[in-house]
């Protein structure tokens, strides 16, 4: 079985890869490893959306990169979004928040990114 740092370090790839496949199957990696889905999403899936973002603000990268990287950012979260919701039963809820955009709007993709943090800060 890989490291934690492996398995961390597999999430970051799969994003700057745009490998959505990957990323589900880093996803169910850290699962079975008992890492922490917070750490996974921060230390791997975030970290190579920002190395991305910076990328893209230099001009290495343009926008198809950037949303199949939050494709593939997308997909890994949707594995691991069941295991945060087991570790969420058992903490407080801190309250409601809505969140939204128009149906097919391009933004989608960053309210469901922003909606899953939220999610697992309570």
């Amino acid at each position: 079985m890989a490291s934690k740092e492996e398995i961390i370090a597999k999430a970051k790839a799969s994003i700057t890869d745009f490998d959505e496949e990957l990323a589900a199957e880093v996803a169910g990696e850290a699962i079975a490893a008992d890492i922490d889905p917070v750490e996974l999403i921060e230390k791997g899936f975030t970290a190579g959306m920002e190395e991305v973002g910076e990328k893209f603000g230099q001009g290495e990268l343009f926008l198809p990169h950037v949303l199949a990287a939050a494709e593939a950012m997308n997909a890994g979260i949707k594995v691991i979004t069941p295991e945060m919701e087991k570790r969420k039963s058992q903490t407080k809820s801190l309250g409601t928040v809505v969140i939204g955009t128009i149906e097919g709007d391009i933004h989608s993709i960053g309210k469901d990114i922003v909606a899953s943090m939220l999610n697992i800060a309570g």
